[in-house]
């Protein structure tokens, strides 16, 4: 019996992988260090199609017209504003969608790189959900802890004692409520998407990430995830031609967690 071809790996793929999982890590919690995580991985990426002799396709580009579209729509929008001024400002920070272009570069031309950075995600969003979990705790049964944080000479405490309105207590993490929210129900709708026959670990992270959601208290990101939650049981259902209970059984359970 002849082994099997070995597979050697690069130090540059290796790279690429741990850039990857650093971006998607970090990216749910801290904005600044996730860009210069994309930034190398970006010239990663440049290194090794220079090494490879490869370049993009025409397949790489079709995710770039949607977001072309998007940069249009927007300067037409904001030249036509009262105060184009102000309004080319923020447009100019729509330039930074382009980093989830080169991420799909990326993700298509390398799938390690894509499991890598998976991972990464859910490790960023189980610790955003777990620091909202302590906030609460804190806001509600130790207020004099969060006094404590509030005065703290350093940065980062201060942010995650910090109380975004004054009577209600909304869980945040280390970012914007609004966004901490949509995080949150982004993760749970994908850990709902998962295959149930290996274990009910995803049925627990959505559970999860539903919990910290709702203690967010963000309107519109629930009612995203209330949208995303039925389209999803509806596609669970045409493919399936009936009720696949065996598969809609941890959907169920969140939908009852839900209502």
């Amino acid at each position: 019996m002849t082994p099997g071809p070995v597979v050697s790996i690069t130090r540059l793929e290796s790279a690429l992988c741990i850039f990857a999982f650093l971006f998607a890590a970090l990216s749910t919690a801290a904005i600044a260090p996730a860009y210069i995580s994309w930034a190398l991985l970006l010239l990663c990426v440049i290194a090794h199609c220079l090494r490879n002799g490869t370049s993009p396709t025409r397949e790489d580009f079709l995710s770039l017209t949607p977001f072309l579209f998007y940069l249009g729509w927007g300067l037409c929008v904001s030249v036509m504003g009262t105060d184009w001024r102000r309004s080319l400002a923020h447009w100019r920070s729509d330039l930074v969608c382009f980093v989830l272009w080169s991420c799909y570069f990326v993700f298509r031309r390398h799938g390690d790189v894509r499991r890598w950075a998976l991972r990464g995600f859910w490790l960023g969003a189980t610790f955003l959900a777990l620091l909202g979990i302590m906030q609460f705790i804190i806001y509600y049964w130790f207020p004099d802890v969060n006094k404590l944080m509030l005065a703290s000479p350093h940065s980062l405490i201060r942010k995650i004692g910090y109380l975004p309105t004054n009577d209600l207590y909304r869980i945040h993490g280390t970012v914007h409520p609004l966004t901490y929210a949509e995080v949150m129900a982004m993760a749970s709708l994908f850990a709902i998407g998962q295959q149930w026959r290996r274990s009910w670990l995803p049925i627990g992270a959505a559970l999860l990430f539903l919990a910290v959601l709702m203690l967010s208290f963000s309107r519109g990101p629930f009612l995203s995830y209330v949208v995303g939650l039925s389209v999803y049981a509806a596609l669970l259902v045409y493919r399936a031609g009936r009720i696949p209970w065996r598969y809609a059984a941890p959907l169920v359970l969140v939908v009852c967690f839900l209502f």
